[in-house]
């Protein structure tokens, strides 16, 4: 489950598929330390890991074009939101593709939103516990 607040100040909640994929990213800077080089001396270069962020890939589900108008507009344009893991309500961002089809004619079904569920404070959700 997911909260927001909508467009009116209210907060709603919506109910999510499990996610369809999980990612992890970390940005890695190596340094060099410049010292003489002895044989039985530790290593002379280190590396500092920042951003520790993890991100869950959702999808909608089929929509008409009626809600996906609101999943747009509203779900995913919130400023405020919050998702429920292991029964704790963590902050997050819900954040679109750059570019969402919301019509095709060419097919005859109704069309999904992919979009991802980014953690705010410290990444990851299980550094909340």
């Amino acid at each position: 489950a997911v909260r927001f607040i909508n467009g009116y100040g209210c907060m709603e909640t919506y109910f999510l598929n499990a996610p369809v994929s999980r990612k992890y990213s970390a940005k890695t800077v190596s340094y060099a330390k410049t010292s003489s080089a002895i044989f039985n001396k530790p290593s002379r270069s280190f590396s500092i890991k920042d951003s520790n962020d993890e991100e869950w890939s959702f999808s909608s589900g089929p929509l008409d074009e009626n809600w996906q108008s609101w999943f747009f507009h509203e779900f995913l344009m919130a400023k405020w939101s919050w998702i429920q893991v292991n029964g704790d309500w963590l902050p997050c961002n819900f954040i679109p593709d750059e570019t969402t089809v919301v019509s095709d004619k060419t097919k005859n079904s109704l069309l999904e939103i992919p979009f991802y569920v980014q953690f705010c404070n410290l990444g990851s959700p299980n550094r909340y516990r």
